[in-house]
């Protein structure tokens, strides 16, 4: 089994959302542009995770064997995350609060798959992670896998937690699950507006408009319209959705090839959209009008795939513990 391994030594941080503010007037343009930017905490923790991996030359012959795979990567996942500083005690290991688990995965793969290096995280074709509380050693151990030799008899921590509580809730009926039937669409980075106007002493005064993509509010809208109807809020979600140990879940998305790809060349979709702004956008949909937050979800398990018709996603919910 091609495999390459790694602990990141700090305490795992998410993806935020980005800063907004009106850049100058440029020649030929609008008066105003409006320029987009991430925190400089959130660059500096995907610097220092490029820092370690250099520093100890880890991204090495295996890193790039396994990245480089024909059939991708499965990238298995445990974030322990530290609660805060005003936290002396953890009552309970899973990770019930923020940050979002979809979030986390973001990072790490931002912070591993650099533009340095050439690799798009696009090749990630499927993720087992899991969110966890931890005092005194806050971390994130990765194990990327080559999708082609990938060995099912060896499980990760994440994948043996997933495994054992699907087979414990397939047999006591507790999980959700449903197919939602149209093409999956990934979250993209939000965009914003600004209007301008005048205060009382003549200076232009810019007012800040966050919005999404229209298609991908559409999409949101269908994902919950479409379980509204079906009655898919019922009992059993919120049952599971409010179950003291969080949420497991499983994501497989089935995404459309182009339409002048007579063919699937490969089962596995080693392009994009990429599997974290899959998961964020599938669990955008199905939260985001309920009183559950996706906070919630602890352990995922997530593949992409290739299709020439039926584009869909399947998704399966159950309770960690009862």
């Amino acid at each position: 089994m091609s495999s390459w391994s790694v602990t990141i030594p700090f305490n795992p941080r998410a993806t935020p959302r980005p800063n907004y503010r009106v850049g100058p007037r440029k020649k030929g343009k609008k008066e105003y542009g409006v320029i987009t930017y991430y925190d400089t905490w959130y660059f500096n923790y995907l610097a220092a995770i490029d820092t370690y991996l250099k520093k100890y030359n880890l991204k090495n012959q295996d890193f790039y064997k396994v990245v480089n795979a024909q059939y991708g990567v499965i990238a298995n996942i445990v974030f322990y995350i530290h609660p805060g500083n005003t936290i002396t005690k953890i009552s309970k290991i899973p990770c019930t609060n923020v940050p979002d688990i979809d979030n986390l995965l973001k990072a790490i793969l931002d912070g591993i798959f650099t533009k340095e290096d050439r690799i798009s995280d696009s090749r990630v074709v499927g993720v087992n992670a899991l969110k966890l509380n931890e005092l005194e050693n806050p971390r994130t151990e990765i194990t990327l896998s080559s999708l082609g030799d990938f060995d099912d008899t060896t499980m990760s921590p994440s994948e043996t937690v997933i495994a054992n509580v699907a087979e414990r809730n397939k047999e006591q009926q507790l999980n959700w699950s449903v197919i939602l039937p149209f093409s999956p669409k990934s979250a993209p980075r939000p965009s914003v507006n600004f209007s301008v106007s005048t205060d009382s002493k003549g200076k232009k005064v810019y007012k800040k408009h966050d919005y999404n993509d229209r298609s991908y509010t559409n999409y949101l809208l269908e994902i919950n319209n479409y379980l509204k109807e079906s009655n898919l809020y019922n009992d059993k979600f919120y049952k599971i959705g409010r179950s003291k140990n969080g949420i497991m879940s499983t994501f497989h998305f089935y995404c459309a090839v182009p339409k002048n790809q007579k063919k699937i060349r490969n089962i596995m979709k080693k392009t994009t959209p990429d599997i974290d702004n899959l998961l964020k956008a599938a669990m955008d949909g199905i939260f985001n009008e309920v009183n559950i937050d996706d906070r919630r979800i602890v352990g995922v398990q997530a593949l992409k795939f290739n299709v020439l018709e039926n584009a869909h996603t399947e998704v399966n919910l159950s309770p960690l513990g009862t």
